[in-house]
């Protein structure tokens, strides 16, 4: 067992190591020590991969994947795309609202969150209190 192994030596153990072979045989054919060979190992993925592997991570990666899973299933739904007009994305979205959440519907066609709440909860359209109260105003300014 050597003291000290040169960084070309550390390469090729995890090289062997990164296209598949296992840490028994590499550990066998070298005869570099398993923990040695685990610290290597560790030091490149810690160089190399960037971000580690923790339980706060792999929640944060469940909830990514959930919501993009999400949106796969409203663009599915809905029978247009984020480059149609305006007035058909948000009656596609009047669709799903209450199934899916405002953020998830928003960004599956991406629209304005408050585009859509104006949409939905202001209601523009004809039969809505914005509607009744304009065609008030219209007719008291009209009798002036």
């Amino acid at each position: 067992m050597k003291s000290a192994y040169s960084p070309q030596e550390k390469e090729v153990v995890v090289e062997r190591y990164i296209n598949g072979e296992s840490v028994s045989s590499i550990i066998t054919q070298s005869g570099v020590p398993r923990s040695t060979v685990y610290v290597w190992i560790k030091a490149y993925q810690d160089k190399h991969c960037g971000k580690e592997i923790s339980a706060q991570n792999f929640r944060l990666l469940e909830n990514k994947v959930k919501r993009l899973e999400g949106i796969i299933e409203i663009l599915q739904k809905v029978d247009c795309t984020a480059t149609s007009p305006l007035d058909l994305k948000l009656y596609a979205l009047e669709q799903l609202y209450g199934q899916y959440s405002v953020h998830m519907l928003c960004d599956a066609l991406q629209v304005p969150r408050g585009t859509f709440y104006n949409h939905i909860l202001r209601n523009k359209r004809d039969n809505s209190w914005y509607a009744k109260r304009r065609e008030e105003l219209r007719k008291d300014s009209a009798n002036i």
